[in-house]
């Protein structure tokens, strides 16, 4: 099941030129990936213009890495949500495909 880029346009940008111009001018302003072992990157979801620099410098540091999977743990915005959950969505959308 797909989930859809609900917020591109808004949280980043809904063009894929420019997100895609963003996104590397974060990362070619970043160090070298780490040769260490990396069991795994915490990341903010914010807004890209808040935390897109943030993001980029975790994502690049694994970046040379071979990485099939992802686990992505994050807080429910709903005022009502408690406890855990498990999302059905088997891909995210993204302007960049």
């Amino acid at each position: 099941m797909l989930r859809k880029a609900i917020v591109a346009g808004s949280f980043y940008s809904g063009d894929a030129a420019n997100l895609k111009q963003q996104i590397g001018g974060w990362i070619s302003s970043l160090l070298s990936p780490v040769d260490k072992p990396v069991l795994g990157i915490i990341s903010p979801h914010a807004g890209y213009v808040y935390s897109g620099k943030c993001a980029a410098y975790g994502f690049q540091r694994i970046s040379h890495l071979a990485i099939d999977s992802f686990i992505i743990i994050h807080p429910s915005h709903r005022a009502n949500s408690f406890g855990f959950s498990v999302s059905p969505f088997t891909s995210y959308q993204t302007p960049l495909g």
